[in-house]
């Protein structure tokens, strides 16, 4: 009897050539898309900026790539000699695999380091890191830290200790990254192969040119979150203890604030098998809509009731609809918010379309599996969160800060392909994926280590969001001045000037106050709102204006508003401690004025505020505890150390104000001032003999 061929099984599900299909019709795209570079895809003309010679290899090598690998992967079917075969098969091949892999990501990430920082707050991020009063955001806690504290180790002060910081803490992420992806891909995978597809494909998503000495804040943050996801897969396999997710949880928020969308995947991890879970998976379906439609309805609820009641959590959301704060026609549903949304998509993990192509040859059994369950809902909540927060910058150049959402993405991609074998085409359909995402990044790592391509990049995102990118314009004048181009740098200086006239708003207003123009003073600092309705310095002009025509009130609404906008400036919220001051409210005014002196520790007039308020308000120990603490600062300014002196003295404590004023003076305390306490307190002639002639 003939062998007869049997026929394909159920499981037996074949892609085919759909998928080669997909893929060179993805890298078309992407040709198409480098020829519009000043359209909104930029999530695909990754390759409009460089030279046209790269855009040709671009076409040849994505051409020529998979016949290669089918090439390839015949001749590794043939059969060959045991030795070979249990090298491939063994612990140290995938050791060496992996070693070459780490040290080649990190001769990369160095060699190809970021030389421009235009993209997100890369400048401002840099100045700040430099003073000797850098800010510390809230949202990037452990990771400000982490940099302050490498920094000192490096150098206490300068521009360059600063980059390098930077640079050091963003490549040992990548580098961490790489081998922390190496070691637990080999956890999730019994076959070695996969395993180490896994850990390419993670390697090339786009969030990974964070590692490429990018200046930013999120390089640790993507990191952890990397840890956790992995982790939490192996906690579901019960391969680790479900406990551990918490303090992976807590390390996310302690590297940025975002990790509180990991909120929603954690309590799933922690109570997936619980009773009310079993319960509710043993419910019908219709319950379990029904429940689900519950519990919808009351976090529309609450978001709806923070949204019209909050400032701060209003415009940290992208406007549901068009309203008066609306910065051109940027709202939730709008044209460019859906294709932006998209664009991020296509730009962390670019192989996103040949994954949707394999979701028909999925079961559904797979889906419903407690890793795919616990992926998704990651998944869901990290991108959901993408889709309502307001990028500030405009999501193109805020890719940076929405970056942590491709990793949840990424792997449930890999991890869903790779561990279902009824998909016989897995690993072909990983292998494109991957160099997807590396046709994606490499261009991208080469502009940032080019200043004339990235300087094209970044102009092509201003255009994109004019109004969104005011402030980053005029860090490309401050670049060209750094680098000894003047007529550049005087060039962009007017052009901002021109483009942004609404930034002279305070000196403005100002002006026509000081000129008894006080009406008009007020309408144009309302002009200035209308010309850009998410500008806080507008509101701020508009508050400061009603508190000096006395309107309180109306000042202290409008001052709100600024500080929502901009909860870092610290003059701003100076301000408004001055204005709930003066109606009487104390907490209030204290509040906002300590905010203004945690973000500002130089700036003496909030200090000087916040002494008036405790004085007025009969706070004694308050105002001495203050004054206390001011002592011990080495930048004081002279006047306050004096203004403590003489505290001191008044109450008896000679010694303690001479030294606070002998301070004063070798710091730099105007000499009519000294005079004027000598005449005042005759025994301080005696203890500033000793003083330097010119101080006196």
């Amino acid at each position: 009897m003939k062998h007869q061929k049997k026929p394909a099984s159920s499981t037996d599900k074949r892609p085919q050539a759909s998928l080669f299909i997909l893929y060179y019709l993805s890298i078309a795209a992407v040709m198409a898309a480098s020829l519009y570079p000043e359209n909104r895809i930029w999530g695909l003309n990754q390759w409009a900026f460089l030279p046209q010679i790269s855009f040709y290899l671009l076409v040849f090598t994505s051409i020529l790539l998979p016949p290669v690998f089918s090439l390839l992967k015949k001749k590794r079917s043939r059969p060959v000699s045991l030795r070979v075969l249990s090298f491939f098969e063994s612990k140290s091949a995938y050791f060496i695999f992996s070693s070459a892999l780490v040290c080649t990501m990190g001769l990369c990430f160095f060699l190809l380091r970021a030389k421009t920082h235009f993209l997100g707050d890369g400048y401002l991020n840099l100045s700040s890191l430099a003073s000797s009063n850098p800010l510390v955001k809230f949202s990037s806690y452990g990771t400000v830290h982490t940099l302050i504290w490498l920094k000192s180790l490096i150098d206490s002060s300068g521009d360059l200790s600063a980059l390098l910081s930077f640079q050091i803490v963003s490549i040992l992420s990548g580098v961490l990254f790489t081998i922390v992806t190496c070691i637990l891909a080999r956890k999730l995978f019994d076959n070695r192969y996969d395993s180490l597809l896994f850990a390419l494909g993670l390697i090339s998503g786009g969030y990974t040119l964070l590692f490429f000495g990018y200046v930013e804040y999120y390089s640790l943050f993507v990191l952890s979150v990397l840890v956790y996801t992995i982790i939490g897969l192996l906690i579901v396999k019960g391969r680790v203890n479900r406990w551990v997710i918490i303090p992976l949880f807590l390390l996310t928020n302690f590297f940025h604030a975002f990790g509180i969308c990991l909120m929603p995947s954690t309590l799933f991890l922690l109570w997936h098998d619980s009773r009310p879970v079993v319960y509710f998976e043993s419910r019908t379906r219709s319950a379990k809509w029904r429940a689900a439609a519950m519990a919808s309805m009351l976090l529309i609820a609450a978001f709806f009731y923070l949204y019209m009641n909050s400032y701060g959590f209003r415009f940290s959301v992208v406007p549901i609809f068009p309203d008066r704060f609306t910065v051109e026609g940027y709202s939730l549903f709008s044209f460019k918010h859906i294709v932006d949304f998209f664009n991020l998509l296509l730009l962390l993990v670019p192989g996103l379309p040949v994954f949707l192509l394999l979701l028909p040859y999925l079961s559904k059994q797979s889906l419903k599996q407690r890793a795919s369950m616990f992926l998704l809902i990651m998944t869901a909540s990290t991108l959901a969160a993408v889709f309502l927060i307001d990028p500030k910058l405009g999501m193109p150049r805020d890719w940076d800060l929405f970056s942590f959402a491709g990793i949840p993405l990424a792997v449930l991609a890999y991890y869903t392909i790779l561990s279902n074998r009824q998909i016989v085409k897995r690993h072909a359909a990983v292998t494109l994926v991957i160099m997807l995402g590396f046709f994606s990044l490499v261009p991208r790592a080469v502009r940032q280590n080019t200043p004339e391509l990235a300087i094209a990049e970044f102009r092509n995102y201003a255009a994109l969001d004019q109004t969104k990118n005011r402030t980053g314009r005029i860090s490309l004048g401050d670049y060209y001045r750094d680098n000894g181009d003047s007529l550049k740098a005087e060039f962009e200086y007017r052009q901002f000037d021109k483009d942004f006239p609404e930034n002279l708003v305070v000196f403005k207003v100002d002006s026509l106050d000081k000129a008894d123009r006080g009406q008009e003073a007020l309408e144009y600092a309302r002009w200035a709102i209308k010309k850009n309705p998410a500008f806080a310095t507008a509101y701020y002009a508009l508050g400061t204006q009603y508190l000096e025509g006395q309107y309180t009130d109306s000042a202290i609404f409008y001052l709100e508003i600024a500080t929502a906008l901009n909860p870092q400036n610290a003059v701003i919220w100076d301000a408004m401690g001055f204005a709930f001051a003066k109606i009487g409210d104390m907490k209030k005014g204290e509040q906002a004025l300590r905010n203004s002196i945690n973000l500002d520790k130089k700036s003496i007039y909030p200090i000087l505020d916040l002494l008036k308020l405790y004085a007025t308000s009969n706070q004694e120990r308050k105002y001495d505890s203050l004054l206390s603490m001011l002592a011990e600062y080495n930048d004081i300014r002279p006047e306050i150390l004096a203004r403590f002196g003489i505290i001191m003295i008044e109450k008896g404590e000679i010694e303690s104000g001479l030294k606070s004023i002998e301070k004063a003076v070798t710091i730099g305390l105007d000499s009519v001032f000294i005079r004027q306490l000598e005449e005042r307190y005759p025994q301080l002639k005696l203890k500033m003999d000793g003083a330097p002639e010119d101080s006196l």
